[in-house]
């Protein structure tokens, strides 16, 4: 998506995001979020809060929920088995366009609503009726602009295509108001919702501002590559080991010179490395003691000296640094493994050098023993998340409203969002 168009839908993806539907799994879920962001817009929002991440967790809920959604999409619409429709979704990689087009209209309907009621998908019977309100012919044109424009355009659509699809969506949908009854906040839940807002900010903020410098400082390092811009954070995990605090992110970048796809890239990111003043290069790394030039124009840096990042087997030192993330082969050994932050099932993608904190591989055996534990995934998937915090919307999310209302403290509740 633009990169306007993907902070705007960032709580659709999060919220509604799933990739069930009568089309491809990636124009589903922009089909879906822009459906939902539309009928149900976010009523209240605080103004100095304008998300750029895209939480981790979240993502993981999604994913996790967004499977459920199409395994009972298909054993509904074919009378499969689990198993069956589990090796037919491979087979097709996700997606049921073909099923849409066989299966009759009331089987349509029933495989929408039973794969929202398995996604946990917040309004999945408006969703199903909105996807049976349209024709087939609509639903051609939908899947034309989205797959076609992103593939001429480098996997980008672009802002006029995005603007018929929006015409389109507003010609076959209307506005829903909100639920009636819906309970206030008391004074305590104001206040841990007021809390985890501004953690939120600081968060953002600090992030933004080290991954901004990061790509500066590697731009410097590669000035034959075009020059890499902060797209959206889309998976942070904190490290509290020890004393030193750190973070393993991924984020997207895009180019201003260069009509390209979005690049993913990996960052560690050590807070002491940017509360400390950096006034003496680091023995460990090489520097380059004058800024570099691109196309004419100096390259200035926050930062007094740029780093040179070697690759090996283990980081031992509190250095931060970011590097894009290639296609994995299938072949290669490791993958990127990191025994902190598989054993949480935190969805980050790391490089295949090894080159950050967590990639000792011979603790990995010990770490994940999580995986004979079968309510692991599930707890994880359904857990209170950032995102629940950052939209809320009093007028409609009604259960979490129940949650924050809860006296017991957050770690204590269990109650899973639906």
């Amino acid at each position: 998506m633009p990169h306007k168009a993907l902070h705007k839908h960032l709580r659709g993806i999060l919220v509604a995001g799933h990739c069930y539907g009568p089309m491809d799994p990636v124009s589903n879920i922009i089909l879906n979020a822009i459906w939902y962001d539309s009928v149900f817009p976010l009523l209240e929002m605080d103004a100095e809060i304008e998300p750029d991440i895209l939480d981790s967790q979240s993502m993981l809920r999604m994913e996790t929920r967004s499977l459920d959604s199409l395994v009972a999409m298909v054993c509904t619409a074919t009378g499969f088995s689990e198993h069956m429709a589990v090796e037919y979704l491979c087979y097709k990689q996700c997606d049921l366009s073909v099923v849409f087009q066989m299966a009759t209209k009331e089987v349509c309907h029933k495989a929408c609503d039973c794969a929202g009621q398995a996604g946990k998908h917040p309004k999945h019977l408006e969703l199903a009726s909105f996807l049976m309100s349209m024709a087939r012919n609509v639903l051609q044109d939908l899947r034309s602009l989205l797959t076609n424009e992103a593939t001429r355009k480098g996997y980008v659509i672009s802002d006029a295509v995005l603007e018929q699809v929006y015409k389109i969506m507003e010609d076959q949908s209307s506005s829903t108001s909100p639920s009636v009854g819906h309970p206030r906040l008391c004074p305590s839940a104001w206040k841990m919702l007021g809390s985890r807002k501004d953690d939120f900010v600081q968060k953002q903020k600090f992030l933004g501002q080290a991954l901004e410098e990061l790509l500066l400082d590697y731009s410097n390092h590669h000035p034959w590559e075009p020059v890499p811009r902060l797209d959206v954070i889309c998976g942070v995990k904190k490290n509290d080991r020890g004393h030193s605090k750190s973070y393993h992110v991924n984020f997207l970048v895009y180019y201003d010179d260069v009509a390209s796809a979005r690049v993913l890239f990996f960052a560690e990111v050590w807070e002491s490395s940017f509360q400390a003043k950096r006034s003496e290069p680091n023995t460990s790394v090489n520097v380059v003691p004058v800024p570099c030039t691109r196309n004419g124009r100096r390259v200035e840096s926050s930062a007094q000296f740029v780093k040179v990042y070697c690759k090996s087997s283990r980081k031992e030192s509190e250095t931060s640094f970011c590097c894009p993330l290639p296609y994995y082969s299938p072949d290669h050994p490791y993958l990127g493994r990191c025994y902190i932050c598989e054993p949480i099932l935190s969805k980050i993608v790391h490089p295949p050098s090894g080159n950050h904190i967590g990639a000792d591989y011979s603790q990995l055996g010990e770490q994940l023993e999580y995986l004979n534990l079968r309510d692991t995934i599930p707890s994880a998937a359904d857990s209170i998340t950032e995102s629940d915090f950052v939209y809320f919307d009093c007028l409609r999310d009604t259960n979490f409203a129940k949650v924050l209302n809860d006296g017991r403290s957050l770690e204590e509740k269990k109650l899973i969002i639906r």
